[in-house]
């Protein structure tokens, strides 16, 4: 008979450790993440108080081209102006959250929608503190995300709908004119792009995205939101099984030519 090997106990104790760091991990993603919701939720409903006190005291907003705005009141007054401006939809996308102790940070992406229809995407880096138990921001900073070609880079925003209802509103507040698809499996797409942007929200199944401008991969699976910019260079991966989710185009029309995979090579720059 084999002879069974007691497994070491410095390797059980890095198995716990391990397994703790991870849960931890998430949890501190799923506090950002909340985080965020909220500040969306703020911002759209003009309240420029409630987004100022998500962050610290001693919090600093770095935008681009602007002074530095430091502490609530400052923060406060920078955000103020921004809603003033005529925002009507804001989306935040989180790409990796890391922390330790009583501090993370959160990259990701930053879409504002203006109401002429205009369009400002931006890459962000965000340091968030925990003060008694709550993670807040404490120093936010962005850039411009654009790309070599005239999209802006797939974004996939994660837990972004729980339920059919809230996709339905997001569709009433985009504007864009939706209908359901079923992909059956198949192998990984070729790199193409679509004249229209497109939002996709995942019903069942995975699958993932690749982001060619970038090369960056997207996982995604039910309850995630993807939106790819017209005229950006991406493809859909493997499915292994049916995979449901919902297609959303900012203007109504037949869905075939849509489903078109345009090559690359006939994106003009």
């Amino acid at each position: 008979m084999a002879s069974i090997r007691p497994i070491p106990t410095v390797v059980l104790v890095f198995a716990c450790l391990s397994s703790a760091s991870c849960a931890q991990s998430e949890d501190v993603r799923h506090a950002v993440e909340a985080g965020n919701r909220a500040f969306v939720a703020a911002f759209l409903g003009g309240d420029a108080t409630a987004v100022a006190n998500l962050y610290t005291e001693d919090a600093q907003v770095m935008a681009p081209g602007s002074p530095v705005a430091s502490g609530r009141p400052a923060i406060a007054a920078f955000w103020q102006n921004s809603i003033d401006s005529g925002i009507k939809d804001v989306t935040l996308a989180t790409a990796d959250v890391e922390s330790a102790s009583d501090l993370a940070y959160e990259t990701g992406t930053l879409r504002l929608v203006a109401n002429d229809g205009t369009v400002t995407e931006a890459r962000y880096v965000v340091i968030w503190r925990r003060v008694d138990g709550q993670w807040m921001l404490h120093r936010d900073i962005w850039n411009s995300s654009k790309t070599g070609s005239d999209g802006t880079g797939v974004q996939v925003h994660k837990h972004f709908f729980d339920a059919r209802e809230e996709v339905l509103d997001d569709l009433k507040k985009t504007g864009f004119w939706p209908t359901t698809l079923v992909s059956e499996p198949r192998p990984p797409l070729d790199i193409h792009w679509h004249n229209l942007e497109v939002h996709g929200y995942v019903l069942e199944g995975h699958t993932w995205f690749l982001d060619a401008d970038r090369d960056i991969r997207h996982d995604v699976a039910s309850g995630d939101k993807i939106v790819i910019p017209a005229r950006t260079l991406h493809a859909e991966g493997e499915i292994t099984e049916n995979l449901v989710y919902i297609i959303a185009l900012p203007e109504p029309g037949p869905f075939d030519p849509f489903l078109e995979q345009l090559s690359p090579e006939d994106l003009k720059e």
